[in-house]
């Protein structure tokens, strides 16, 4: 044990001449050996973080959902364009029938979307997201309301002027986004009161809903705006 001990011992101390007579050598090699191990970690927390936010938003659009649409996501080569423009496109009188025949699902809803400018006051901005959804839209697609709150039953049932609204777009409106709450914004000359605002979600990956940059509101107050038809309606099950 003693001879092991002194081995080590005058090992230590060559070690150290060596790096008090070769101090530039050292220096280089203990850095390079720092640089690596940093790049490592970093790569690794990259990776680690892109998977935590690819999960997430696939999580976001529904791992278990179906989406039913004339349209196919990202479009298939094999088969033709003319095939696909002769689809029908979905009505909410199909998701109603599915809730009637279904035994499997556990929660339907009917979704829209258009591109609108909404207004306030003075500002205005172009482009925004505008959704129209059914009641349970919040049980398949998952986003946290910061301030406020959801739509109730009632409110789907009689089309009521509320939405809900993304945290970028109450940012770019009213400076800060609980400012936003209780505000009357107007689309295509249409007032609608906002009773929440999303949480922000941040940049997706994958595209998705982007619900920073959304108006949400009820679908038959929508149907009164746009024609779905031409809205690219989908069924989400």
């Amino acid at each position: 044990m003693f001879k092991i001990l002194k081995i080590l011992w005058f090992s230590f101390l060559m070690a150290m001449r060596e790096l008090r007579s070769n101090k530039l050598r050292a220096f280089l090699s203990l850095f390079g050996i720092t640089i690596g191990i940093f790049c490592i970690i970093g790569v690794l927390s990259t990776v680690n973080s892109l998977q935590y936010k690819i999960q997430t938003e696939l999580k976001s659009i529904g791992e278990n959902t179906i989406f039913v649409q004339k349209w196919g996501f990202g479009g298939d080569n094999d088969y033709p364009f003319w095939k696909y423009n002769k689809r029908p496109e979905v009505k909410v009188d199909e998701l109603n029938f599915i809730e009637q025949k279904s035994e499997l699902m556990m929660a339907g809803a009917f979704f829209v979307s258009a591109n609108a400018n909404i207004n306030f006051e003075n500002v205005d901005i172009k482009g925004v997201n505008i959704y129209g959804i059914t009641p349970k839209h919040n049980l398949i697609q998952t986003f946290d309301i910061e301030y406020g709150r959801y739509f109730t039953e009632q409110e789907f049932s009689k089309g009521t002027n509320v939405c809900v609204i993304g945290n970028t777009v109450a940012k770019e409106l009213f400076g800060e986004d609980y400012k936003a709450l209780g505000q009357l914004i107007s689309i295509k000359g249409k007032k609608l009161l906002i009773i929440g605002i999303i949480k922000k979600i941040g940049e997706e990956l994958l595209g998705g809903f982007e619900y920073d940059k959304s108006v949400l509101f009820n679908y038959h107050y929508f149907a009164g705006m746009y024609n779905p038809k031409y809205c690219f309606p989908k069924i989400m099950i």
